[in-house]
C-alpha cells in the first residue's frame, strides 16, 4: 500500500495518480476519469430502468459503490448483452457489470474478478403448458426453448440439445435466440411463431416458444400467478456465478479485486442481496 503525499489518505493505487485531493502522480494513467460501465438493462433485479429512466438494480448499486471507493465517476452504457464483451475488448467501455459469468471462451478475451454472486438456471414456462420440475429433460422434445444471445443459458441449452449421448435423458428440442430477455417473454406470452434451430443448427423449424432459459432470480421477476411459472433449480441442475469483467491486462483489475473482496467480506454484498430480494 502506498500512502499519498498529503498524509490524509491511504492510497492503494500504487502506480497511478492518487484519486484524492493530494493529486500525487503515480504514473501516466489518470484514475479521476469517468468509467464507462457496460450493462444490458433488461435483467431485473440486476439491471433495469425505472419509470424515471434511471438505471437501477443490484449490479448498478455494486459497481457504483466500487467506483465511489476508488473515487471514479460512472457513465452507464446500455447495450444488448451479446455486444458487451466485444465492446469491452475494443475499449468502447471500461468495465462490464451485468450479471456476466466467466467462461473459458470469454476469459480468453477479457479478464474477470472473483465471483460475487451465484444462481441457478431454470426454465420459465406458461402455466397452461407446464414443465414438471421433477420430470426429465424429455419434456422438451419437439418444443422450442428461447435463449438470450451469447449467454450461458444459450450454451447450456445447446449442450443439452447437441450432445444426447452425454445426458441421461436426451431431448430433441429446438432453440430460438433473441437479444432481449423481455422480447423472449413477450413471445412466450403471445405464442407468436418464431424460427428455431434443431440439433447442431441443422434444421429450421417454425412454432411458438414453449419455455425460456434464464437464471432463477430473473425468472421470479417474470412469474405471474396463473400465467407464468419457472422450474426448480434442480431441473437443469446448473449453477453459475457472476463476476465483473475488465479489458485484458488492465492493471485496474487488482484494485477492483481488493474493493470487491472487502465488500463481500464486510457483508455489503449480502445487504445488497436483501435490498434487491436476492435471498
Amino acid at each position: 500500500m502506498t500512502t499519498c503525499s498529503s498524509g490524509n489518505c491511504d492510497c492503494f493505487i500504487d502506480k497511478f495518480k492518487c484519486p484524492c485531493s493530494c493529486k500525487k502522480n503515480y504514473g501516466d494513467e489518470d484514475l479521476r476519469r469517468i468509467w464507462r460501465v457496460g450493462i444490458s438493462a433488461d435483467y431485473y433485479p440486476f439491471e433495469d430502468v425505472d419509470e424515471n429512466g434511471q438505471f437501477i438494480g443490484f449490479d448498478i448499486d455494486l459497481i457504483s459503490e466500487i467506483a465511489r471507493r476508488l473515487n471514479f465517476k460512472i457513465e452507464f452504457v446500455d447495450m444488448s448483452f451479446d455486444s458487451l464483451i466485444s465492446a469491452l475488448s475494443i475499449g468502447y467501455i471500461d468495465v462490464v457489470c451485468s450479471g456476466i459469468t466467466e467462461t473459458e471462451e470469454r476469459s480468453q478475451i477479457v479478464d474477470f474478478t472473483m465471483p460475487y454472486f451465484s444462481s441457478y438456471q431454470v426454465l420459465l414456462y406458461r402455466d397452461i403448458d407446464p414443465i414438471d420440475s421433477f420430470g426429465s429433460l424429455t419434456q422438451l422434445d419437439n418444443r422450442i426453448v428461447g435463449v438470450q444471445k451469447d449467454t450461458t443459458q444459450q450454451d447450456l441449452m445447446e449442450e443439452i440439445r447437441d450432445n444426447p449421448n452425454k445426458i441421461e435423458f436426451p431431448t430433441d428440442m429446438a432453440i430460438h435466440k433473441e437479444e432481449s430477455i423481455n422480447d423472449l417473454v413477450t413471445l412466450l406470452k403471445n405464442q407468436s411463431n418464431v424460427s428455431a434451430y434443431t440439433t447442431n443448427e441443422a434444421t429450421v423449424i417454425v412454432g411458438p416458444v414453449s419455455a425460456i432459459s434464464m437464471i432463477d432470480y430473473v425468472a421470479r421477476h417474470f412469474e405471474e400467478s396463473g400465467v407464468l411459472s419457472s422450474t426448480s433449480s434442480a431441473f437443469l441442475d446448473s449453477e453459475e456465478s457472476c463476476s465483473i469483467a475488465i479489458a485484458k491486462g488492465n492493471p485496474l483489475l487488482k484494485h477492483l479485486m481488493i474493493i470487491l473482496n472487502d465488500l463481500i467480506n464486510s457483508g455489503y454484498v449480502d445487504n445488497l442481496r436483501d435490498i434487491w430480494g436476492l435471498d
